[in-house]
């Protein structure tokens, strides 16, 4: 493979191992059971999202400027076409609109996704070419603690692979125990569940990318009101192309109230 640069994934980590080398030579068959899953699962993805008739580990992929879409991406953007721009900038009804443009970001796999993931990839399989590396499994006790802070309930949907490595709290603290003691059996667990992980990721992005969105606390609750939401704003995109549409833009013209048809019922 080609050296590539990992950023922060290199540099001196504050949780150390007490025997890295054992770490190496212990994990050599486990990972290069690994390495051969997960490089054959990105090969293909690089087959199938960069259009490469045979790509190589040792490569980078091409630019490719394809964005590859599911179904509900196709559907979110034929509503934004045909509704009005002028709808959109009511405020109520251009936040339900916004939120489509959402869903057919979050149903598809663009330029900086495809990166991204490509990254991801690069990183794990460096960190267990040879046996699970030291330095790999340090960066995910700290990667982890990193995720950990964040406070932004959006953020997994604009960095979708980042919550591969995420851990709730109790995991965290039993993995880098496990860092810290030199518990090489449970940092295969973390490293082998992690690789099957990322082998299903590369297999299906798309799909991945819409449930990875919602990791972190409460994501189920999170992941159920986006799907209301886009009910909702489908339903209502499918209203505001209809021909009702003049009536929800025709200005309001007030008039004297109804009178009754009925006749009187005095005597």
């Amino acid at each position: 493979m080609t050296n590539t640069t990992l950023g922060s994934a290199s540099s001196p980590q504050p949780v150390t191992m007490p025997n890295p080398e054992a770490l190496i030579q212990e994990t050599q068959s486990f990972a290069d059971k690994v390495f051969r899953t997960v490089s054959a699962e990105y090969l293909e993805f690089r087959r199938t999202y960069y259009g490469e008739a045979q790509p190589d580990l040792n490569t980078s992929p091409p630019s490719h400027t394809q964005i590859h879409k599911a179904e509900a991406a196709y559907v979110a953007e034929s509503v934004l076409r045909m509704v009005p721009q002028m709808v959109k900038t009511i405020p109520l009804l251009g936040s339900f609109l916004q939120h489509l443009e959402q869903v057919a970001n979050l149903n598809s796999i663009s330029e900086r996704e495809r990166s991204a993931l490509h990254e991801m990839s690069m990183i794990y399989l460096h960190g267990i070419d040879g046996g699970i590396q030291p330095w790999f499994a340090e960066w995910l006790v700290s990667a982890a603690k990193q995720l950990g802070h964040v406070d932004s309930s959006s953020y997994f949907m604009s960095y979708p692979w980042e919550a591969l490595l995420y851990m709730p709290p109790a995991a965290l603290a039993t993995y880098a125990r496990a860092v810290e003691h030199g518990d090489i059996a449970a940092i295969v667990t973390v490293v082998g569940a992690l690789g099957k992980r990322l082998a299903e990721v590369l297999r299906d992005p798309i799909a991945a990318q819409a449930s990875l969105a919602f990791t972190g606390p409460e994501g189920e609750r999170r992941k159920k009101v986006f799907h209301l939401k886009t009910g909702v704003a489908l339903a209502l995109g499918a209203y505001l192309v209809a021909d009702e549409i003049h009536v929800l833009l025709r200005p309001h013209e007030a008039g004297a109230p109804p009178q009754s048809v009925l006749p009187s019922a005095q005597p």
